[in-house]
């Protein structure tokens, strides 16, 4: 009888550990990867801020390139290749 009383406590503590466990998976389940939403904001404004510096780039460079065609467009006709 004893032995039954004795595994009847190991059990209900091992009950209890498994019970403790569950609960800390579960809360390791719900905790999410938190990233403040000031260094989202300020991630977002630097992309925005580099794509706006690149989108004037590109227009600079497009302006040039249709510079330095006609340029070689009028040296090509005032100095034909044949």
């Amino acid at each position: 009888m004893k032995q039954l009383e004795e595994e009847k406590a190991l059990l209900k503590s091992l009950e209890g550990e498994l019970k403790e466990l569950r609960a800390e998976i579960a809360k390791v389940k719900v905790k999410k990867l938190e990233v403040p939403v000031e260094d989202l904001e300020k991630q977002l404004e630097e992309t925005k801020a580099a794509v706006t510096a690149l989108e004037e780039e590109l227009k600079v460079l497009t302006k040039s390139e249709k510079e330095a065609k006609e340029k070689l467009e009028a040296y090509q006709k005032k100095y034909p290749f044949e």
